[in-house]
């Protein structure tokens, strides 16, 4: 029986969920986005041939346990991981829908995942992609990912936020429901409301030189 198995991974913040919703319009795939599994023991659970989807459990580099690598589901030959990074800075400013009193992602949480981005980095069954480039340029990101898992995809993909039924899952809360993409909150670190935010991210050595190997730039632009 043909079981693959693709994990949708990487920063909190930068388009993981956006594309577990997109990756229903690619052909023969299952996308489990309304309940979150842990892919360690996932493959037990299905039963039947096919290319099976699924995104990072919530909170996936802090509480949930047991932790797991990429490296961990590498030892799996039938699995692929895509993983997303954003600009840490906006990472770090981000607000969630469910609670905009506060910011959203710690700190520790961004060395850790650009550890992992960037290992394995010869690994064929690891693509990445940055966040600015799911936004600013779906159709060949999703051309790349094609590519990368061997599915064609419905050219009806950008009405994504039209055909999906909404609910109160997490995935569609973490939307603010399902809408077109918009590339607007690029660079929302500069903004004057998170001035204070930026100059402790800006402090804070480790974080600085994970903007720079991720390949953004660190000195204002």
């Amino acid at each position: 029986m043909d079981q693959r198995f693709l994990f949708i991974t990487g920063m909190p913040r930068a388009g993981t969920t956006l594309l577990t919703f997109l990756m229903n319009y690619f052909e023969n795939t299952y996308v489990y986005s309304d309940t979150e599994y842990h892919p360690m023991s996932f493959a037990s659970m299905v039963r039947h041939p096919g290319l099976f989807v699924l995104k990072q459990p919530y909170g996936y580099f802090e509480e949930f346990k047991p932790e797991y690598t990429y490296a961990d589901i590498l030892k799996r030959p039938n699995w692929k991981i895509i993983s997303l990074i954003r600009d840490p800075r906006d990472v770090l400013v981000s607000r969630h829908a469910s609670d905009k009193s506060r910011y959203w992602v710690p700190f520790k949480v961004i060395p850790r995942v650009t550890r992992e981005h960037l290992k394995h980095y010869d690994d064929p069954r690891v693509f990445r992609f940055k966040y600015e480039e799911l936004v600013t340029g779906t159709q060949e990101v999703l051309d790349s990912i094609a590519y990368f898992i061997q599915r064609s995809y419905h050219p009806d993909w950008a009405d994504f936020h039209k055909h999906w039924k909404v609910s109160n899952s997490r995935m569609s809360m973490a939307l603010n429901g399902p809408r077109p993409i918009d590339p607007s909150n690029i660079g929302n670190w500069k903004k004057e409301e998170h001035s204070e935010r930026l100059a402790e991210i800006m402090a804070d050595d480790e974080i600085r030189q994970c903007i720079v190997n991720l390949g953004y730039k660190s000195n204002g632009e």
